[in-house]
Protein backbone atom coordinates (compact mmCIF):
# COMPACT_ATOMS: atom_id res chain seq x y z
CA UNK A 1 0.00 0.00 0.00
CA UNK A 2 1.37 3.40 -1.01
CA UNK A 3 0.60 7.10 -1.15
CA UNK A 4 -0.78 8.70 -4.32
CA UNK A 5 -1.19 12.41 -4.96
CA UNK A 6 -4.00 13.54 -7.21
CA UNK A 7 -5.46 16.56 -8.96
CA UNK A 8 -9.22 16.45 -9.61
CA UNK A 9 -12.21 18.64 -10.44
CA UNK A 10 -15.27 18.72 -8.18
CA UNK A 11 -18.90 19.24 -9.22
CA UNK A 12 -18.49 23.02 -8.98
CA UNK A 13 -15.60 22.98 -11.43
CA UNK A 14 -13.00 23.72 -8.74
CA UNK A 15 -9.59 22.09 -8.69
CA UNK A 16 -8.97 19.77 -5.74
CA UNK A 17 -5.57 18.44 -4.73
CA UNK A 18 -4.74 15.81 -2.11
CA UNK A 19 -3.29 12.39 -1.29
CA UNK A 20 -4.82 8.95 -0.81
CA UNK A 21 -3.46 5.58 0.29
CA UNK A 22 -4.18 2.64 -2.00
CA UNK A 23 -2.70 -0.54 -3.44
CA UNK A 24 -2.84 0.74 -7.00
CA UNK A 25 -3.90 3.74 -9.09
CA UNK A 26 -7.22 2.16 -10.06
CA UNK A 27 -8.33 2.21 -6.41
CA UNK A 28 -7.48 5.92 -6.18
CA UNK A 29 -9.45 6.57 -9.37
CA UNK A 30 -12.48 4.68 -8.02
CA UNK A 31 -12.23 6.43 -4.67
CA UNK A 32 -12.19 9.88 -6.28
CA UNK A 33 -15.17 9.04 -8.44
CA UNK A 34 -17.02 7.84 -5.34
CA UNK A 35 -16.47 11.32 -3.88
CA UNK A 36 -17.91 12.94 -6.99
CA UNK A 37 -14.52 14.10 -8.24
CA UNK A 38 -13.18 13.88 -11.78
CA UNK A 39 -9.50 12.87 -11.68
CA UNK A 40 -7.09 14.86 -13.85
CA UNK A 41 -3.82 13.27 -12.73
CA UNK A 42 -2.74 10.58 -10.27
CA UNK A 43 0.90 9.93 -9.37
CA UNK A 44 2.65 7.90 -6.64
CA UNK A 45 4.35 9.84 -3.87
CA UNK A 46 7.96 8.83 -3.18
CA UNK A 47 8.39 8.75 0.60
CA UNK A 48 11.51 10.53 1.81
CA UNK A 49 13.86 8.90 4.30
CA UNK A 50 12.79 11.46 6.90
CA UNK A 51 9.11 10.57 6.37
CA UNK A 52 9.89 6.85 6.62
CA UNK A 53 11.82 7.48 9.84
CA UNK A 54 9.03 9.43 11.48
CA UNK A 55 6.40 7.03 10.15
CA UNK A 56 7.79 4.51 12.61
CA UNK A 57 6.67 6.72 15.50
CA UNK A 58 4.23 4.82 17.66
CA UNK A 59 0.63 5.98 17.65
CA UNK A 60 -0.28 6.61 21.29
CA UNK A 61 -3.66 6.33 22.95
CA UNK A 62 -3.67 10.11 23.42
CA UNK A 63 -3.24 10.56 19.65
CA UNK A 64 -6.38 8.49 18.99
CA UNK A 65 -8.30 10.39 21.69
CA UNK A 66 -7.38 13.79 20.24
CA UNK A 67 -8.10 12.61 16.70
CA UNK A 68 -11.53 11.31 17.70
CA UNK A 69 -12.43 14.55 19.47
CA UNK A 70 -11.34 16.64 16.48
CA UNK A 71 -13.19 14.37 14.04
CA UNK A 72 -16.37 14.69 16.11
CA UNK A 73 -16.07 18.49 16.08
CA UNK A 74 -15.55 18.55 12.31
CA UNK A 75 -18.51 16.23 11.77
CA UNK A 76 -20.73 18.38 14.00
CA UNK A 77 -19.72 21.33 11.82
CA UNK A 78 -21.35 19.44 8.89
CA UNK A 79 -18.05 18.58 7.20
CA UNK A 80 -18.27 15.32 5.23
CA UNK A 81 -16.44 12.37 6.75
CA UNK A 82 -13.83 12.00 4.00
CA UNK A 83 -12.99 15.71 4.00
CA UNK A 84 -12.76 15.64 7.81
CA UNK A 85 -10.36 12.68 7.69
CA UNK A 86 -8.24 14.40 5.02
CA UNK A 87 -8.13 17.59 7.09
CA UNK A 88 -6.94 15.66 10.15
CA UNK A 89 -4.39 13.80 8.04
CA UNK A 90 -2.69 17.08 7.07
CA UNK A 91 -2.19 18.11 10.71
CA UNK A 92 -1.32 14.71 12.22
CA UNK A 93 2.17 13.36 12.78
CA UNK A 94 3.39 11.01 9.99
CA UNK A 95 2.37 7.69 11.59
CA UNK A 96 -1.14 8.88 12.40
CA UNK A 97 -1.31 10.60 9.02
CA UNK A 98 -0.61 7.31 7.24
CA UNK A 99 -3.33 5.61 9.29
CA UNK A 100 -5.86 8.36 8.55
CA UNK A 101 -4.97 8.32 4.85
CA UNK A 102 -5.64 4.58 4.66
CA UNK A 103 -8.93 4.95 6.55
CA UNK A 104 -9.99 7.79 4.26
CA UNK A 105 -9.11 5.78 1.17
CA UNK A 106 -11.17 2.78 2.29
CA UNK A 107 -14.13 4.94 3.28
CA UNK A 108 -13.95 6.67 -0.12
CA UNK A 109 -14.30 3.26 -1.73
CA UNK A 110 -17.64 2.76 0.04
CA UNK A 111 -16.70 0.79 3.16
CA UNK A 112 -18.44 1.77 6.41
CA UNK A 113 -16.10 3.41 8.91
CA UNK A 114 -16.80 0.79 11.59
CA UNK A 115 -15.75 -1.98 9.21
CA UNK A 116 -12.60 -0.10 8.22
CA UNK A 117 -11.65 0.35 11.87
CA UNK A 118 -11.77 -3.44 12.34
CA UNK A 119 -8.51 -3.56 10.36
CA UNK A 120 -6.75 -1.69 13.19
CA UNK A 121 -7.80 -3.41 16.46
CA UNK A 122 -4.61 -2.18 18.19
CA UNK A 123 -5.84 1.41 17.83
CA UNK A 124 -9.63 1.00 17.84
CA UNK A 125 -10.91 -1.52 20.43
CA UNK A 126 -14.32 -3.25 20.15
CA UNK A 127 -16.00 -0.58 22.31
CA UNK A 128 -14.83 2.16 19.96
CA UNK A 129 -15.99 0.28 16.87
CA UNK A 130 -19.35 -0.63 18.40
CA UNK A 131 -20.16 2.99 19.19
CA UNK A 132 -19.09 4.10 15.70
CA UNK A 133 -21.29 1.39 14.18
CA UNK A 134 -24.22 2.43 16.36
CA UNK A 135 -23.73 6.06 15.35
CA UNK A 136 -23.64 5.16 11.65
CA UNK A 137 -26.75 2.97 11.92
CA UNK A 138 -28.74 5.44 14.01
CA UNK A 139 -27.86 8.59 12.10
CA UNK A 140 -26.14 10.11 15.15
CA UNK A 141 -22.57 9.62 14.02
CA UNK A 142 -21.15 12.98 15.29
CA UNK A 143 -22.80 12.52 18.70
CA UNK A 144 -21.51 8.94 18.97
CA UNK A 145 -17.99 10.10 18.10
CA UNK A 146 -18.22 12.83 20.74
CA UNK A 147 -19.24 10.27 23.34
CA UNK A 148 -16.42 7.94 22.26
CA UNK A 149 -13.95 10.79 22.72
CA UNK A 150 -15.41 11.68 26.13
CA UNK A 151 -15.16 8.06 27.31
CA UNK A 152 -11.59 7.77 26.07
CA UNK A 153 -10.58 11.06 27.67
CA UNK A 154 -12.07 9.98 31.01
CA UNK A 155 -10.27 6.63 30.84
CA UNK A 156 -7.00 8.28 29.82
CA UNK A 157 -7.31 10.80 32.65
CA UNK A 158 -7.96 8.02 35.18
CA UNK A 159 -4.92 6.06 34.01
CA UNK A 160 -2.80 9.21 34.09
CA UNK A 161 -3.91 9.99 37.65
CA UNK A 162 -3.09 6.43 38.73
CA UNK A 163 0.40 6.64 37.21
CA UNK A 164 0.96 10.09 38.70
CA UNK A 165 -0.18 8.97 42.14
CA UNK A 166 2.21 6.00 42.10
CA UNK A 167 5.22 7.84 40.67
CA UNK A 168 6.31 9.66 43.84
CA UNK A 169 6.09 6.63 46.18
CA UNK A 170 7.97 4.48 43.65
CA UNK A 171 10.71 7.10 43.36
CA UNK A 172 10.99 7.20 47.14
CA UNK A 173 11.31 3.41 47.33
CA UNK A 174 13.98 3.45 44.62
CA UNK A 175 15.95 6.17 46.45
CA UNK A 176 15.66 4.25 49.72
CA UNK A 177 16.96 1.01 48.20
CA UNK A 178 19.77 2.80 46.37
CA UNK A 179 20.83 4.57 49.56
CA UNK A 180 20.96 1.31 51.51
CA UNK A 181 22.93 -0.44 48.75
CA UNK A 182 25.47 2.42 48.59
CA UNK A 183 25.91 2.35 52.36
CA UNK A 184 26.35 -1.42 52.45
CA UNK A 185 28.71 -1.72 49.47
CA UNK A 186 30.82 1.44 49.69
CA UNK A 187 30.59 2.98 53.16
CA UNK A 188 30.50 -0.01 55.52
CA UNK A 189 33.55 -1.82 53.96
CA UNK A 190 35.71 1.26 54.67
CA UNK A 191 34.91 1.01 58.37
CA UNK A 192 35.31 -2.75 58.65
CA UNK A 193 39.10 -2.57 58.94
CA UNK A 194 38.84 0.21 61.52
CA UNK A 195 36.44 -1.84 63.61
CA UNK A 196 38.74 -4.90 63.45
CA UNK A 197 41.73 -2.87 64.70
CA UNK A 198 39.92 -1.57 67.76
CA UNK A 199 40.57 -4.74 69.70
CA UNK A 200 37.12 -4.82 71.19
CA UNK A 201 34.27 -7.25 70.64
CA UNK A 202 31.81 -5.72 68.23
CA UNK A 203 28.13 -5.59 69.20
CA UNK A 204 25.68 -7.95 67.54
CA UNK A 205 24.04 -5.26 65.32
CA UNK A 206 27.47 -4.26 63.97
CA UNK A 207 28.47 -7.89 63.29
CA UNK A 208 25.17 -8.47 61.49
CA UNK A 209 25.64 -5.32 59.42
CA UNK A 210 29.21 -6.28 58.44
CA UNK A 211 28.05 -9.81 57.56
CA UNK A 212 25.37 -8.42 55.22
CA UNK A 213 27.82 -5.92 53.72
CA UNK A 214 30.53 -8.54 53.11
CA UNK A 215 28.02 -10.91 51.57
CA UNK A 216 26.65 -8.20 49.27
CA UNK A 217 30.15 -7.19 48.13
CA UNK A 218 31.43 -10.73 47.64
CA UNK A 219 28.29 -12.24 46.16
CA UNK A 220 26.78 -9.27 44.32
CA UNK A 221 26.61 -11.31 41.12
CA UNK A 222 24.51 -13.92 42.91
CA UNK A 223 22.02 -11.30 44.10
CA UNK A 224 21.94 -9.74 40.62
CA UNK A 225 21.35 -13.17 39.07
CA UNK A 226 18.59 -13.89 41.57
CA UNK A 227 16.95 -10.57 40.74
CA UNK A 228 17.11 -11.25 37.01
CA UNK A 229 15.84 -14.78 37.58
CA UNK A 230 12.90 -13.47 39.59
CA UNK A 231 12.15 -10.93 36.87
CA UNK A 232 12.25 -13.67 34.23
CA UNK A 233 9.99 -15.87 36.33
CA UNK A 234 7.42 -13.10 36.70
CA UNK A 235 7.54 -12.44 32.95
CA UNK A 236 7.09 -16.14 32.24
CA UNK A 237 4.11 -16.37 34.61
CA UNK A 238 2.47 -13.30 33.08
CA UNK A 239 3.07 -14.63 29.56
CA UNK A 240 0.83 -17.62 30.28
CA UNK A 241 -2.93 -16.86 30.30
CA UNK A 242 -3.60 -18.94 33.41
CA UNK A 243 -0.67 -17.34 35.24
CA UNK A 244 -1.75 -13.84 34.33
CA UNK A 245 -5.30 -14.66 35.41
CA UNK A 246 -4.09 -15.79 38.85
CA UNK A 247 -2.01 -12.62 39.26
CA UNK A 248 -4.95 -10.40 38.31
CA UNK A 249 -7.21 -12.29 40.72
CA UNK A 250 -4.61 -11.81 43.46
CA UNK A 251 -4.48 -8.08 42.70
CA UNK A 252 -8.19 -7.84 43.52
CA UNK A 253 -7.51 -9.39 46.95
CA UNK A 254 -4.61 -7.13 47.93
CA UNK A 255 -5.50 -4.90 50.91
CA UNK A 256 -6.00 -1.33 49.73
CA UNK A 257 -4.88 -1.93 46.15
CA UNK A 258 -7.61 -4.48 45.40
CA UNK A 259 -10.39 -1.99 46.09
CA UNK A 260 -8.83 0.56 43.75
CA UNK A 261 -8.39 -1.99 40.95
CA UNK A 262 -11.99 -3.15 41.30
CA UNK A 263 -13.45 0.37 41.41
CA UNK A 264 -11.52 1.54 38.36
CA UNK A 265 -12.48 -1.62 36.45
CA UNK A 266 -16.15 -1.19 37.38
CA UNK A 267 -16.02 2.46 36.35
CA UNK A 268 -14.76 1.61 32.86
CA UNK A 269 -17.17 -1.30 32.40
CA UNK A 270 -20.32 0.43 33.69
CA UNK A 271 -19.63 3.72 31.92
CA UNK A 272 -18.84 2.02 28.61
CA UNK A 273 -21.88 -0.29 28.80
CA UNK A 274 -24.13 2.66 29.58
CA UNK A 275 -22.73 4.68 26.67
CA UNK A 276 -23.30 1.81 24.22
CA UNK A 277 -26.86 1.19 25.39
CA UNK A 278 -27.60 4.91 25.25
CA UNK A 279 -26.54 4.92 21.60
CA UNK A 280 -28.85 2.05 20.71
CA UNK A 281 -26.44 -0.89 20.78
CA UNK A 282 -28.28 -4.12 21.77
CA UNK A 283 -27.50 -5.48 25.23
CA UNK A 284 -25.70 -8.63 24.06
CA UNK A 285 -23.51 -6.73 21.62
CA UNK A 286 -22.77 -4.11 24.27
CA UNK A 287 -21.75 -6.74 26.81
CA UNK A 288 -19.50 -8.43 24.26
CA UNK A 289 -17.85 -5.11 23.35
CA UNK A 290 -17.19 -4.13 26.97
CA UNK A 291 -15.63 -7.38 28.23
CA UNK A 292 -12.09 -6.14 27.62
CA UNK A 293 -12.73 -2.61 28.89
CA UNK A 294 -12.49 -3.54 32.57
CA UNK A 295 -8.75 -4.15 32.21
CA UNK A 296 -8.70 -7.10 34.63
CA UNK A 297 -8.69 -10.68 33.38
CA UNK A 298 -10.67 -12.04 36.33
CA UNK A 299 -13.44 -9.48 35.86
CA UNK A 300 -13.39 -10.16 32.10
CA UNK A 301 -13.91 -13.86 32.81
CA UNK A 302 -16.87 -13.02 35.04
CA UNK A 303 -18.33 -10.75 32.34
CA UNK A 304 -18.14 -13.60 29.84
CA UNK A 305 -20.35 -15.64 32.17
CA UNK A 306 -22.67 -12.64 32.61
CA UNK A 307 -22.95 -12.35 28.82
CA UNK A 308 -23.81 -16.04 28.56
CA UNK A 309 -26.53 -15.84 31.24
CA UNK A 310 -28.09 -12.69 29.74
CA UNK A 311 -28.12 -14.39 26.33
CA UNK A 312 -30.00 -17.29 27.93
CA UNK A 313 -32.67 -14.91 29.22
CA UNK A 314 -31.49 -13.79 32.68
CA UNK A 315 -31.67 -10.17 33.73
CA UNK A 316 -28.39 -8.25 33.90
CA UNK A 317 -28.91 -7.46 37.59
CA UNK A 318 -29.41 -11.14 38.39
CA UNK A 319 -26.30 -12.20 36.49
CA UNK A 320 -24.26 -9.56 38.33
CA UNK A 321 -25.76 -10.53 41.70
CA UNK A 322 -24.47 -14.09 41.23
CA UNK A 323 -20.96 -12.62 41.34
CA UNK A 324 -21.31 -10.37 44.34
CA UNK A 325 -17.60 -10.50 45.22
CA UNK A 326 -16.88 -8.50 42.04
CA UNK A 327 -20.10 -6.52 41.64
CA UNK A 328 -21.16 -4.97 44.96
CA UNK A 329 -24.71 -4.48 46.20
CA UNK A 330 -24.68 -0.87 44.96
CA UNK A 331 -24.07 -2.01 41.37
CA UNK A 332 -26.73 -4.70 41.62
CA UNK A 333 -29.22 -2.23 43.09
CA UNK A 334 -28.63 0.51 40.53
CA UNK A 335 -28.79 -1.93 37.62
CA UNK A 336 -31.96 -3.52 38.99
CA UNK A 337 -33.56 -0.11 39.49
CA UNK A 338 -32.59 0.93 35.98
CA UNK A 339 -34.11 -2.22 34.51
CA UNK A 340 -37.39 -1.69 36.38
CA UNK A 341 -37.62 2.03 35.60
CA UNK A 342 -36.53 1.69 31.98
CA UNK A 343 -33.55 4.03 32.36
CA UNK A 344 -30.75 1.46 32.53
CA UNK A 345 -28.24 3.46 30.43
CA UNK A 346 -28.53 6.49 32.71
CA UNK A 347 -28.14 4.36 35.84
CA UNK A 348 -25.07 2.63 34.38
CA UNK A 349 -23.45 5.94 33.49
CA UNK A 350 -24.21 7.26 36.97
CA UNK A 351 -22.72 4.14 38.58
CA UNK A 352 -19.63 4.45 36.38
CA UNK A 353 -19.09 8.06 37.46
CA UNK A 354 -19.51 7.08 41.12
CA UNK A 355 -16.90 4.33 40.97
CA UNK A 356 -14.51 6.60 39.07
CA UNK A 357 -14.70 9.11 41.92
CA UNK A 358 -14.52 6.38 44.56
CA UNK A 359 -11.46 4.80 42.94
CA UNK A 360 -9.75 8.19 42.74
CA UNK A 361 -10.51 8.89 46.41
CA UNK A 362 -9.13 5.51 47.52
CA UNK A 363 -6.02 6.01 45.41
CA UNK A 364 -5.41 9.44 46.93
CA UNK A 365 -5.85 8.02 50.44
CA UNK A 366 -3.49 5.13 49.77
CA UNK A 367 -0.71 7.32 48.38
CA UNK A 368 -1.15 9.81 51.22
CA UNK A 369 -0.70 6.99 53.74
CA UNK A 370 2.14 5.34 51.82
CA UNK A 371 4.43 8.37 51.72
CA UNK A 372 4.98 8.74 55.51
CA UNK A 373 5.26 4.95 55.85
CA UNK A 374 8.03 4.87 53.24
CA UNK A 375 9.82 7.76 54.95
CA UNK A 376 9.51 5.98 58.30
CA UNK A 377 10.94 2.71 56.92
CA UNK A 378 13.75 4.61 55.20
CA UNK A 379 14.58 6.43 58.42
CA UNK A 380 14.60 3.21 60.45
CA UNK A 381 16.89 1.42 57.99
CA UNK A 382 19.36 4.29 57.67
CA UNK A 383 19.18 4.87 61.42
CA UNK A 384 19.96 1.23 62.13
CA UNK A 385 23.00 1.37 59.84
CA UNK A 386 24.32 4.55 61.46
CA UNK A 387 23.76 3.30 65.01
CA UNK A 388 25.42 -0.03 64.17
CA UNK A 389 28.47 1.86 62.90
CA UNK A 390 28.66 4.07 65.96
CA UNK A 391 28.16 1.34 68.58
CA UNK A 392 31.78 0.04 68.43
CA UNK A 393 33.07 3.58 68.89
CA UNK A 394 30.87 4.13 71.94
CA UNK A 395 31.87 0.73 73.33
CA UNK A 396 35.60 1.52 72.93
CA UNK A 397 35.11 4.91 74.58
CA UNK A 398 33.35 3.32 77.54
CA UNK A 399 36.10 0.70 77.91
CA UNK A 400 38.81 3.43 77.95
CA UNK A 401 37.00 5.26 80.72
Amino acid sequence: MGQYKYIAINSAGEEVRGQLTADQEQQVFAGLEAQGLTPLSIAPVAASSRTRLFARKRIKRADIVNMTSQLASLMQAKLPLIKALDALQRTAHPSLGVLLADISSRVAQGEPLARVLEQYPQHFPPLYRSMVQAGEAGGIFPEALKQVAANQERDLEARSKMKGAMTYPLIMVAVMLLSVVVLLTFVIPRFTGVFSGMGVAMPLPTRALIFVSDGLVAWWWLFAGAGLGLYGLVRAVLARPEGRLKVERYKLRLPGVGGIVRDMSLSRFLGSLGALLENGVPMLEALEATRDVAGNGWIKLALEDVHKEVREGDALSGALAARGELFPDLVQGMVGTGEEAGNLPEMLLSAGDYYAREGGRKMSTLTTMAEPMIILVMGLMVGFIIISMLLPIFQMTMSVK
